[in-house]
């Protein structure tokens, strides 16, 4: 048997399970204290919502017709890459402050892959 080819293009149409991001993101940000593989099994978990999607929103801010919306896609889409793009380190605090910013920003992007405003039909086609 061989595995289904995701073509870039696919990615944007991938489902969503924003029940599950969700819970991710809580279970992060209300984490009293945390073992190492904890925080590994997170910071994995919310890396890979983010990824999804970005890619989601990215496709979608195009379209957004509320300049405020589209503005916000624009600032959260930087802000989640800049949070994948630094783990802190070793430091058990910046880790914790690193897992609550990604949790922070995954939700963001999931509300806004749920609920973008108004969209053209035709832009960014």
């Amino acid at each position: 048997m061989t595995a289904a080819v995701i073509r870039p293009a696919d990615e944007a149409r991938l489902p969503i399970d924003g029940a599950t991001i969700r819970r991710t993101c809580d279970t992060a940000l209300n984490l009293t204290t945390t073992t190492p593989e904890t925080l590994e099994t997170l910071v994995g978990a919310l890396v890979g919502h983010v990824e999804l999607l970005m890619r989601a929103v990215r496709a979608v801010a195009p379209r957004m017709q509320e300049p405020g919306n589209k503005r916000l896609a624009e600032h959260v889409l930087t802000r989640a890459r800049e949070d994948i793009d630094c783990w802190p380190g070793p430091g058990a605090s910046e880790q914790g402050t690193h897992l609550f910013n990604l949790a922070t920003v995954c939700r963001a992007l999931v509300t806004l892959h749920e609920h973008p405003g108004p969209l053209d039909q035709d832009a960014g086609r």
